[in-house]
């Protein structure tokens, strides 16, 4: 059972899961967090959101590309680079 004041956060959290696609750290943590919406509270499910590994690095290829979350997922990303 959801808790009921954090159930808007589910389009959010399946929005990420599809664009993190290959980011495993990311995408764990993101199932741990749906997992236990029953059990948090709307402070509690900003602040793992806000841990994710993507919040805190600039991913960017050899063309000094950066990643968008919101243009692409990371797999797009990933996959069009070198390295």
């Amino acid at each position: 059972m959801i808790n009921f004041n954090v159930y808007a956060f589910l389009p959010a959290i399946d929005f990420l899961y599809i664009k993190l696609q290959g980011q495993d750290n990311s995408r764990d943590k993101l199932l741990s967090i749906r997992d236990n919406l029953s059990k948090l509270n709307e402070a509690q499910v900003l602040s793992e959101l806000l841990t994710l590994d993507f919040m805190f690095y600039d991913y960017s290829n050899e063309q000094s590309e950066v990643w968008d979350i919101q243009l692409e997922s990371f797999s797009s990303f990933y996959n069009r680079s070198e390295k």
